[in-house]
């Protein structure tokens, strides 16, 4: 007879990390799926959709200038008051105004498109960094000190690995970020932050903050390195580079230094969460590569990590300009002007020769043209939450599920691979 086939290995149920990618994922991909998509043949219906739309936004501009058509036909037509002019003065304006509208959507769709690139590049970077770490940090070179019995030397063993892990969502809390940095939400109690900020975290952060812009709120902890190694106590250094979860209950006193951090935050930012992540990353690296957590990997991959670590900042860097630098003011002022009195001036130029059918067309020029700048302005901010934008949130979800199944999955050890 033969023999039955092994049982598969029991498997480990989720951590508390795990479950919180699961369930964010499985809410984005709903809500992603609802998101408004272009049919391919489905003309008639993308074109009688309100929902995604401009029409919402522009309706009270297009009323107005339909009541003004109105207005202008009434006069011409009833009182007799001969409020009309010759073509002949339209027709050059019109070109030139088709010019400024052309260029006007032209740029904002560049920008558009650029966020989606930089933004890729972003997830990208996260990727290749995440999976860097996680095969090549090799914490086998740490020896945990001789006095301990050999329980605490496995626990030791096993704190080291957890804080990898910690490093390894470090980018995950990047992603998130920069998502609310470029939002300009600057508060830390987003609920896509749990289990990612630690309090650890979040207290040195909220105490770099306070450094940079009032009196420092509290004392910082006490100091440790990235692997347990005691350093100096430096507001950089104030804690284990990646926090327990069982951290100490925080104070009375704690929580007026956070209540304080907050208003910090709503005023200004010393240096962004996301700039701060990668400092965090970067001091963690460091520390290994000092260990000789990264020796095997050779000298070329320190180069390469820094190489991944500036183009993250890069990366950030265009998107903000993104999301900040907008069009001048002078320019966007006068084509609004521009594009208000082309539209004024419409009903005296036809009225004459339309009669009242002047004010339906006065109405399509205008959805026409007051559509197209209201879709620019829309567009030249990708990041946010209008039906057009990129879908941060859902891709934010997505990279922190894959980084947790790689490290759920793919053990960092290579026995056995070859």
């Amino acid at each position: 007879m033969r023999d039955a086939p092994p049982s598969p290995p029991a498997t480990k149920a989720p951590d508390a990390h795990e479950q919180a990618s699961f369930r964010l994922l499985a809410q984005q991909r709903l809500a992603h799926g609802k998101r408004l998509k272009l049919g391919r043949l489905t003309f008639f219906r993308d074109a009688l959709r309100f929902r995604g739309s401009v029409l919402l936004r522009i309706l009270p501009t297009l009323f107005a200038i339909t009541l003004w058509a109105f207005a202008i036909a009434v006069g011409n037509l009833h009182f007799g008051k001969h409020w009309h002019t010759s073509n002949a003065v339209i027709g050059p304006l019109s070109v030139v105004f088709g010019l400024l509208i052309v260029f006007r959507n032209g740029t904002s769709y560049d920008r558009w498109f650029e966020g989606a690139k930089d933004w890729q590049n972003t997830l990208s970077d996260v990727r290749s960094l995440a999976r860097f770490m996680w095969y090549n940090i090799d914490l086998a070179v740490l020896s945990p000190p001789d006095s301990l019995s050999e329980e605490e030397r496995e626990q030791w063993r096993e704190e080291r690995q957890e804080r990898k892990k910690e490093a390894v969502r470090l980018l995950s809390l990047f992603l998130y970020a920069t998502k609310h940095h470029l939002r300009q939400e600057r508060s830390l109690s987003h609920g896509d932050y749990l289990g990612l900020l630690s309090p650890s975290l979040r207290k040195a952060y909220e105490h770099t903050l306070a450094l940079g812009l009032l009196p420092p709120l509290s004392p910082p902890p006490s100091a440790a390195g990235a692997f347990g190694i005691a350093v100096q106590a430096q507001v950089d250094e104030s804690a284990p580079l990646l926090a327990s979860p069982s951290a100490a209950e925080e104070t009375a006193q704690d929580e007026a230094a956070r209540a304080e951090a907050e208003k910090v935050l709503e005023a200004a930012q010393a240096i962004s969460l996301p700039v701060f992540v990668l400092s965090r990353l970067a001091r963690y690296l460091a520390a290994a590569r000092a260990a000789g957590c990264l020796k095997d990997a050779g000298q070329p991959s320190f180069a390469m990590v820094n190489q991944l670590l500036a183009s993250l900042t890069t990366n950030l860097g265009n998107e903000e300009r993104v999301a900040t630098m907008t069009i001048p003011v002078v320019y966007g002022v006068h084509l609004k002007q521009a594009t208000l009195l082309y539209l004024l001036s419409l009903p005296f130029v036809l009225v004459n020769e339309l009669s009242w059918r002047m004010v339906p067309f006065v109405s399509l020029v205008s959805f026409t043209l007051i559509g197209l700048e209201g879709i620019a302005s829309e567009i030249e901010q990708p990041f946010g939450y209008d039906p057009s934008d990129h879908n941060l949130d859902y891709h934010c979800a997505a990279v922190r599920h894959e980084l947790e199944c790689m490290m759920r999955a793919m053990p960092p050890s290579l026995e056995g691979v070859l």
